[in-house]
């Protein structure tokens, strides 16, 4: 923390060894203080029932509804109040929860997704509220953000821990997909819904995703054809645009005729209240909460079986049909997957305490997650 001048209240804590002071010099370095290892030793002794200093409590219950431009649109209160209980008694209980992310501070910078500047999005770690955003009306869209832990990469996430526990992420094979052919019927094919015969380069899944979306939300085939020409990685995969498009009408033509009809939003409102319900039960059956990415879940590793099946469970019940895909399930066995070196075991000494507890299936009462040996951790 950087400051122009010390007051009186902080000269004193650092008197008290509270604060260590870096004098810096007039017109060349700023002065700064942080936190002593004196101070720092005694909160890590009461971090196991750390609650984190929370952003405004307003924020607990907001709902948007945006136009088809983004632009905000006034609604009568009274038409969300299903959603805005709902989203209060998420927030609550995401209030009640330390959660954390178990790297350093220059790991983090490397963490986190980057804007149009290139310059890393780092999440305040307050910022656990979500809400949902609906577009242009209440029917479509309301997917849930907010939380700082949808700004980390993916390969990142397994560092994520919920009151110091280790962490486990689940998540929809083909979740969008998967709602098409529960909503409006058709013979699913077998297999992964976002994979072609024939084209086998590993981008091409991600690809076949993304052209999935742009059929789905366009309103007309010359349109998709002329976005899919933009998807990043289309060149790797060894087809034209107008080819894959093709393609993917031949696999999918049980649904065909719902392709190019913008229905998109439609799908997101179904993919978003299954979130909220599986949130809403690991909240009333467990006593605990999810993190949700769109159409995958962070939960504490110990509830990975239960969450697999309220999973199935809750597609269903939305959508009156089984969810044909299953899951990807990441390290079920190893939450972290964090190389086993003796440099990894300096850095994070307590993390293979536990994993080792995990591991021989000896839950309960975990010891807080150390710090790094300077103290580093964000």
């Amino acid at each position: 923390m950087y400051f122009s001048k010390i007051g009186i209240d902080g000269q004193a804590l650092v008197r008290l060894g509270a604060l260590d002071e870096n004098l810096g010099e007039y017109q060349r370095a700023r002065s700064s203080i942080k936190a002593s290892g004196q101070l720092l030793a005694k909160l890590s002794a009461l971090i196991e029932n750390a609650i984190q200093v929370d952003e405004h409590p307003n924020r607990m219950h907001t709902i948007f509804l945006r136009d088809l431009n983004d632009n905000l649109i006034n609604y009568n209160p009274e038409d969300t109040s299903v959603f805005r209980d709902s989203l209060l008694e998420i927030n609550l209980a995401l209030q009640g929860k330390f959660i954390d992310i178990y790297v350093t501070n220059e790991e983090f910078t490397n963490a986190v997704r980057h804007g149009d500047n290139d310059l890393p999005l780092i999440p305040k770690v307050q910022r656990k509220y979500l809400r949902r955003s609906f577009k242009p009306n209440f029917e479509s869209g309301g997917r849930i953000s907010g939380g700082w832990w949808q700004l980390v990469h993916s390969e990142w996430r397994r560092f994520i821990t919920i009151h110091n526990e280790l962490t486990i992420e689940c998540d929809y094979n083909c979740m969008v997909a998967e709602i098409l052919y529960a909503k409006y019927g058709g013979n699913r094919p077998d297999g992964d819904l976002y994979s072609i015969e024939g084209i086998i380069s590993p981008k091409a899944r991600s690809v076949i995703k993304l052209a999935f979306q742009i059929l789905l939300n366009t309103d007309s085939r010359r349109s998709a054809v002329a976005a899919v020409v933009g998807l990043k990685d289309l060149d790797e995969i060894g087809v034209s645009a107008s080819d894959l498009v093709r393609m993917m009408e031949v696999k999918h033509e049980s649904v065909v005729q719902y392709f190019y009809e913008d229905i998109g939003r439609s799908l997101q409102k179904t993919e978003s209240d299954i979130a909220e319900k599986v949130m809403l039960r690991a909240i009333r059956d467990l006593g605990t909460v999810i993190l949700p990415i769109h159409d995958s879940f962070i939960i504490a590793h110990r509830y990975y079986e239960w969450l697999q099946q309220t999973m199935v469970e809750v597609f269903e019940e939305i959508t009156g049909s089984r969810c044909g895909a299953g899951f990807e399930l990441e390290a079920p066995y190893n939450p972290f997957s964090i190389p086993d070196t003796p440099e990894e075991r300096q850095l994070r000494s307590r993390y293979y305490d536990n994993k080792y507890k995990y591991e021989m299936n000896t839950y309960g009462e975990l010891d807080p997650l150390d710090s790094s040996p300077n103290n580093d951790y964000s």
